[in-house]
Protein backbone atom coordinates (compact mmCIF):
# COMPACT_ATOMS: atom_id res chain seq x y z
CA UNK A 1 0.00 0.00 0.00
CA UNK A 2 1.60 3.26 -1.11
CA UNK A 3 4.88 1.41 -1.60
CA UNK A 4 4.96 0.01 1.96
CA UNK A 5 4.85 -3.72 2.77
CA UNK A 6 2.25 -4.55 5.42
CA UNK A 7 2.72 -8.31 5.07
CA UNK A 8 2.30 -9.05 8.77
CA UNK A 9 2.18 -12.60 10.08
CA UNK A 10 0.36 -13.70 13.20
CA UNK A 11 0.89 -17.26 14.44
CA UNK A 12 -1.02 -19.03 17.19
CA UNK A 13 -0.01 -22.53 18.23
CA UNK A 14 -2.86 -24.58 19.67
CA UNK A 15 -1.69 -27.64 21.57
CA UNK A 16 -3.35 -31.04 21.87
CA UNK A 17 -5.25 -30.88 18.57
CA UNK A 18 -6.03 -34.47 17.61
CA UNK A 19 -8.97 -34.07 15.23
CA UNK A 20 -9.25 -31.99 12.07
CA UNK A 21 -12.26 -31.78 9.77
CA UNK A 22 -12.03 -29.96 6.46
CA UNK A 23 -14.71 -30.11 3.80
CA UNK A 24 -16.29 -28.14 0.99
CA UNK A 25 -20.05 -27.63 1.36
CA UNK A 26 -22.27 -26.37 -1.44
CA UNK A 27 -24.92 -24.02 -0.07
CA UNK A 28 -27.88 -22.96 -2.20
CA UNK A 29 -30.57 -20.30 -1.94
CA UNK A 30 -33.53 -22.55 -1.08
CA UNK A 31 -33.05 -22.90 2.69
CA UNK A 32 -30.48 -22.54 5.44
CA UNK A 33 -28.15 -25.53 5.60
CA UNK A 34 -26.64 -26.67 8.89
CA UNK A 35 -22.85 -26.59 8.53
CA UNK A 36 -21.93 -27.49 12.11
CA UNK A 37 -23.81 -28.83 15.11
CA UNK A 38 -22.43 -28.87 18.65
CA UNK A 39 -23.31 -31.21 21.51
CA UNK A 40 -21.69 -33.58 24.00
CA UNK A 41 -21.12 -36.43 21.52
CA UNK A 42 -19.65 -36.79 18.05
CA UNK A 43 -22.05 -37.43 15.19
CA UNK A 44 -22.52 -36.71 11.50
CA UNK A 45 -21.58 -33.02 11.23
CA UNK A 46 -21.75 -32.83 15.03
CA UNK A 47 -18.81 -31.94 17.26
CA UNK A 48 -18.18 -32.07 21.00
CA UNK A 49 -18.66 -28.48 22.08
CA UNK A 50 -16.07 -28.49 24.86
CA UNK A 51 -13.36 -29.82 22.51
CA UNK A 52 -13.62 -27.13 19.81
CA UNK A 53 -10.47 -25.00 19.55
CA UNK A 54 -10.80 -23.38 16.11
CA UNK A 55 -13.47 -22.96 13.43
CA UNK A 56 -12.90 -21.36 10.05
CA UNK A 57 -15.54 -20.93 7.34
CA UNK A 58 -14.40 -19.47 4.02
CA UNK A 59 -16.66 -18.46 1.16
CA UNK A 60 -14.68 -19.70 -1.85
CA UNK A 61 -17.12 -18.23 -4.38
CA UNK A 62 -15.80 -15.35 -6.49
CA UNK A 63 -19.00 -13.29 -6.66
CA UNK A 64 -21.81 -14.24 -4.26
CA UNK A 65 -22.29 -14.00 -0.51
CA UNK A 66 -23.91 -16.22 2.10
CA UNK A 67 -25.90 -15.43 5.21
CA UNK A 68 -23.99 -17.15 8.00
CA UNK A 69 -26.07 -17.64 11.17
CA UNK A 70 -24.33 -18.38 14.46
CA UNK A 71 -26.93 -19.97 16.75
CA UNK A 72 -26.12 -20.01 20.43
CA UNK A 73 -27.84 -21.61 23.37
CA UNK A 74 -30.69 -19.67 25.00
CA UNK A 75 -31.73 -18.12 21.66
CA UNK A 76 -28.52 -16.10 21.32
CA UNK A 77 -28.09 -15.89 17.57
CA UNK A 78 -26.46 -13.50 15.16
CA UNK A 79 -26.12 -13.30 11.39
CA UNK A 80 -23.10 -12.31 9.31
CA UNK A 81 -22.85 -11.47 5.62
CA UNK A 82 -19.94 -13.61 4.46
CA UNK A 83 -18.88 -12.06 1.17
CA UNK A 84 -17.13 -13.88 -1.67
CA UNK A 85 -13.55 -14.76 -0.76
CA UNK A 86 -13.98 -13.79 2.91
CA UNK A 87 -13.47 -15.88 6.04
CA UNK A 88 -15.25 -16.17 9.40
CA UNK A 89 -13.26 -17.57 12.35
CA UNK A 90 -13.95 -18.38 15.97
CA UNK A 91 -11.55 -19.84 18.51
CA UNK A 92 -13.84 -21.99 20.68
CA UNK A 93 -17.34 -23.39 20.96
CA UNK A 94 -18.08 -22.60 24.60
CA UNK A 95 -19.09 -19.11 25.76
CA UNK A 96 -18.64 -17.31 22.45
CA UNK A 97 -21.92 -15.76 21.26
CA UNK A 98 -24.11 -12.98 22.64
CA UNK A 99 -26.95 -11.25 20.85
CA UNK A 100 -29.66 -8.86 22.00
CA UNK A 101 -32.21 -7.25 19.72
CA UNK A 102 -33.85 -5.03 22.32
CA UNK A 103 -31.01 -3.19 24.06
CA UNK A 104 -27.35 -2.37 23.84
CA UNK A 105 -25.07 -5.01 25.30
CA UNK A 106 -23.19 -3.41 28.18
CA UNK A 107 -21.91 -6.58 29.82
CA UNK A 108 -21.93 -9.74 27.74
CA UNK A 109 -22.97 -13.10 29.14
CA UNK A 110 -21.72 -15.36 26.37
CA UNK A 111 -23.62 -18.51 25.39
CA UNK A 112 -22.32 -21.75 23.89
CA UNK A 113 -22.57 -22.46 20.18
CA UNK A 114 -25.52 -24.63 19.18
CA UNK A 115 -25.37 -24.67 15.37
CA UNK A 116 -23.88 -22.71 12.49
CA UNK A 117 -26.04 -22.48 9.38
CA UNK A 118 -25.62 -20.85 5.98
CA UNK A 119 -27.86 -19.82 3.11
CA UNK A 120 -26.69 -18.42 -0.22
CA UNK A 121 -28.22 -15.11 -1.20
CA UNK A 122 -28.11 -14.87 -5.00
CA UNK A 123 -26.68 -18.14 -6.31
CA UNK A 124 -25.23 -21.32 -4.83
CA UNK A 125 -21.74 -21.00 -3.30
CA UNK A 126 -19.10 -23.35 -1.97
CA UNK A 127 -17.92 -22.92 1.60
CA UNK A 128 -14.77 -24.44 3.05
CA UNK A 129 -15.54 -25.56 6.61
CA UNK A 130 -12.53 -26.30 8.82
CA UNK A 131 -12.75 -27.45 12.46
CA UNK A 132 -9.91 -28.29 14.85
CA UNK A 133 -10.62 -29.96 18.18
CA UNK A 134 -8.99 -31.92 20.98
Amino acid sequence: LNGLDYGDTNTLAIGSINEISSRIVNVDTSAARTLLDFDTAVGSGQYILANIKYIRITNVDDANYVELVINGASNNSCCFKLEAGKTFMVGAGSSVVEANDSAAITSASFANLDTITAKANTAAVDLQVFVAST
